[in-house]
Formats: C-alpha cells, structure tokens, sequence
C-alpha cells in the first residue's frame, strides 16, 4: 500500500526536474500549471554535465539568473509546459465554473415547489 504523504498543499517553488520527464508530461494541463504559477527552473543540468565531480564544479556555484540561462532550456524541452492558451482557457473555464457556481447557490429554495 503507497504511504500517505504528510504534504497538505502542492509545495510553492519545485524544480521542474524533480518530476521524471515521463511523469511530468502525463500529468494534466491544470496540474502543471498549478506547478508552474510561480515560475519555472531547473536544479540539475543534463545529466551528462553530473558525471563526474570536475563537470559539476562548472555549474555548482553559478548564480540561478546564468545557470538557468545556460542549462534551463535544455532541460526543459523534455517537459511539456502548458501553452498561453492552455492557461487562458483554464482561466476561462474557472471564471465559467465559479459563476455556474454562484447561480447554483442563489438558485437553492427559489420556490417552484
């Protein structure tokens, strides 16, 4: 049986790649984009720049700003981030469930009983 998770709420700034590339994309647009509200970055570079202790020493200490400048893309072309319209329709869609919402509680006991 999995182990329940003492985690209550979706952790605010997580590494893209803390998620396996194949996990990542299969999870659902919305879930992706509750990851990414607050951004995107890597923490590790491709893995053939962690091979061995000298390949890490390039990277290890460089400030986010450079590193993700050198490394980010690369890495991130394996994950499947949610479009501009991805998010504007996921928008919408909360916009039209939020009003769907408050008809269906202004609507309860209107009398047509």
């Amino acid at each position: 049986m999995p182990k329940l998770s003492e985690l209550t709420a979706l952790p605010k700034k997580v590494p893209i790649d803390w998620f396996d590339s194949i996990y990542w994309n299969n999870l659902s647009i919305r879930e992706r984009a509750q990851y990414i509200k607050n951004g995107t970055y890597v923490a590790l570079p491709s893995s053939e720049l962690c091979a061995t202790w000298e390949e890490c020493e390039k990277w290890k200490n460089m400030p986010e700003k450079e590193f993700m400048a050198k490394y980010g893309d690369g890495v991130q072309a394996e994950y499947k981030l949610p479009t501009p319209d991805e998010l504007e329709r996921l928008e919408q869609q909360d916009e039209e469930d939020e009003v769907e919402e408050e008809l269906d509680v202004s609507g309860e006991g209107s009398g047509d009983e």
